[in-house]
């Protein structure tokens, strides 16, 4: 026969939040009770920030989905034409810096 394990369960309710009613936390470890008690602020506060910045990611204008989209094809074309424009103009600077270092050396000669 198994021998079933416990977990040991925080439920936090009246968070001052629109979207969120109540969250659930199941704690690592199988900590004797009188440690979870000494510890128990630290649990709750750390509930807490993880409810919070859940919270901020939801109201925010961004959500994650469009944080990691992909760039759209116009984008990305865009971005190879620049980058081939910058190309061609750093070329023809040099180009055009050689080609005045050259007549200078050839008018002392």
């Amino acid at each position: 026969m198994k021998e079933k394990k416990s977990k040991n369960v925080v439920i936090i309710r009246d968070i001052e939040s629109d979207t969120i009613e109540q969250a659930i936390f199941i704690l690592r470890g199988a900590g004797s009770p009188s440690a979870l008690q000494d510890s128990g602020y630290r649990i709750v506060t750390d509930a807490q920030n993880i409810i919070d910045a859940y919270s901020k990611t939801l109201s925010s204008p961004l959500s994650r989905a469009q944080l990691h989209k992909k760039p759209s094809r116009r984008l990305k074309i865009l971005f190879r034409c620049l980058s081939v424009f910058g190309a061609v103009a750093a070329f023809f600077s040099v180009a055009y810096l050689f080609t005045n270092l050259f007549s200078f050396i050839l008018e002392k000669f």
